[in-house]
């Protein structure tokens, strides 16, 4: 299976732009400042952050699951979070340094350089911005 690594399906701003905006609307900024740190339309990522959102709770537990094929992680708690799309963030950005820590520089994905935005994008199976995110598609086979 293709997984988008520059940029997600459909969209033709990078994935660092992508994620950066998230990552910027997570700490509780507007999509109208976000667009001006970002250089994008306003109207682009207040589309990005209703999308992220409204998939944020099926992205972050299956990076958690995804974090926790890769090193058996079993938090003893989930930290507190001040909106969903804040916890998406953290726990894709966790579970890309899982990645990271377990495979190095060389990711053994055909195209993946080994930026945490596209270890992110990978983990995320490139559904993050979809309108439907598919409930039974499994894009990493623990082991």
């Amino acid at each position: 299976m293709f997984i988008p690594v520059r940029a997600f399906p459909r969209r033709t701003d990078s994935i660092e732009t992508v994620w950066a905006a998230l990552a910027a609307a997570a700490q509780g900024l507007g999509h109208r400042k976000v667009a001006e740190q970002v250089g994008v339309p306003a109207t682009t990522v207040r589309g990005w952050l209703r999308r992220a959102r409204a998939n944020s709770d099926i992205i972050a537990n299956r990076a958690r699951i995804f974090r926790s094929d890769l090193e058996r992680y079993k938090p003893d708690r989930l930290p507190k979070f001040d909106t969903p799309l804040a916890c998406m963030v953290h726990t894709v950005a966790d579970a890309a340094c899982a990645w990271k820590r377990r495979f190095g520089t060389t990711p053994p994905v055909p195209g993946l350089t080994g930026t945490l935005q596209q270890i992110g994008s990978f983990i995320t199976g490139g559904w993050l911005l979809i309108a439907n995110v598919p409930l039974s598609k499994q894009w990493w086979r623990p082991g």
